[in-house]
């Protein structure tokens, strides 16, 4: 989609969903990304991947919603974006526009404002993916890369739902892949980022040479795909002067276009 100026909907911004709503959007995301089609068909991410268990929202959900506060750019671009809450697991979103919450999330304010904040992001890039990938190859210097892994380090990826519709990404002719530390007894929490050399078809912890001055960070939970870089970078405080650089670089790119 575009990225055209428009007049703000009066659309709230999110849907709450109750159970039995949130059962039949779990359906619809299914249809639209077959996200766990995806980790059926792979051994390690069909042991570790969770049963999603739909639950009700908590009591004070539109209480706490108050306190979320989003920039223009993104708060009048994902109107109708839908919550649905299961009882435990990672927040992620689903296509198209569901920002999946484990209920506990609500019981502390600060992680809950901050989480929201990254997977409106999330739901941002999912709406308007083309301009996000420009944005990655201007900010980032990443471009998609739909080359094939070798089969022994594809089977030890773990899939993500955020990306599970995007391309790996290179920069440098360098792939960062998420992979299980132990995929025959796999944990979504416990998982690796590895770089993968598109020039000779090896793979290793080393980020690529320049990556961290260039990004100030090689942390693999923020490295394993510009579309976590991004939300990262937009949702907490830098950490180095390059960080910031960058994250300053990418707001002022998302502002410009989506003002």
């Amino acid at each position: 989609m575009g990225a055209a100026a428009s007049t703000p909907s009066i659309q709230p911004i999110f849907i709450i969903n109750d159970r039995n709503g949130s059962e039949q959007q779990l359906r619809l995301n299914e249809q639209l990304d077959q996200y766990n089609a995806a980790c059926i068909a792979s051994a390690p991410n069909r042991s570790a991947a969770p049963t999603v268990e739909p639950s009700d929202s908590p009591a004070d959900i539109y209480e706490k919603m108050k306190s979320i506060e989003l920039e223009p750019w993104i708060r009048d671009k994902i109107r109708g974006t839908n919550i649905s809450f299961f009882l435990d697991g990672l927040p992620h979103t689903r296509e198209y526009a569901t920002i999946w919450l484990p209920y506990h999330i609500c019981e502390n304010d600060r992680s809950f404002i901050k989480v929201m904040k990254h997977e409106a992001i999330h739901i941002h890039q999912r709406i308007y993916g083309s301009v996000w990938k420009e944005i990655y190859e201007t900010v980032f210097n990443m471009k998609p890369w739909n080359g094939k892994l070798p089969a022994e380090l594809d089977g030890k990826r773990r899939l993500n739902p955020d990306t599970i519709l995007w391309p790996l990404y290179s920069w440098n002719n360098r792939v960062p892949v998420m992979v299980y530390i132990r995929p025959d007894v796999p944990r979504l929490t416990e998982t690796r980022l590895v770089w993968y050399n598109i020039a000779d078809n090896s793979w290793n912890l080393a980020a690529p040479k320049g990556w961290t001055d260039f990004f100030g960070t090689d942390a693999a939970s923020i490295c394993e795909h510009p579309n976590e870089m991004a939300a990262y970078f937009l949702t907490e405080a830098p950490t180095s002067p390059a960080m910031k650089d960058i994250a300053d670089n990418l707001l002022a790119t998302l502002r410009f276009k989506f003002s």
